[in-house]
């Protein structure tokens, strides 16, 4: 046990000399400081979690009213942009081909069952998280806008590529 207490007690001493010398020398003192903050502003610009013009693919199978206006309130945000397909293997073939970083599916019972598929490229984890989360905002946010129908939309997430979505 006093072993462990006398290693404590040369770390420490080894510590306070090394931050004694880099106290000493000037040049040590600059690279100890402006690359840190150098790298707090570069980074804190460039490391954004905005969504924007984010490719989405769209297959409406109900071509239901209702999906268009929650099609339309999408767009309306200014964070992606829409392109349609008729089937779902034309949109899988789309995000294969890293066109669009999701999918969003309107079933052709949509108007009665309410459900919307959100399938999201799970390649990149993070930047399908954030599509998927902004995705999923603008749909809540516009059946909660609309007084006329109840939000029975029920929302189902998958990442393709990537299901557990871990980032390594």
């Amino acid at each position: 046990m006093e072993h462990l207490y006398l290693s404590w007690i040369r770390l420490r001493a080894l510590l306070g000399k090394e931050f004694l010398q880099l106290l000493r020398d000037p040049r040590m003192r600059f690279f100890v400081v402006v690359p840190p903050i150098v790298q707090l502003f570069l980074f804190g610009y460039a490391a954004t979690f905005d969504v924007k013009n984010a490719h989405v693919a769209v297959v409406d199978a109900s071509h239901s009213a209702y999906s268009r206006a929650l099609l339309s309130d999408v767009t309306a945000t200014g964070h992606f942009q829409l392109h349609h397909f008729d089937n779902m293997r034309q949109a899988e073939d789309a995000i294969n081909r890293s066109q669009v970083r999701a999918i969003i599916r309107f079933p052709h019972n949509f108007e009665s069952s309410g459900s919307i598929q959100l399938i999201a490229d799970g390649s990149d984890s993070n930047s399908a998280l954030l599509v998927v989360g902004q995705l999923s905002q603008a749909l809540r946010h516009s059946m909660l806008a609309d007084a006329n129908k109840p939000p029975l939309i029920d929302i189902e997430h998958r990442a393709w590529f990537n299901p557990n979505l871990e980032d390594r």
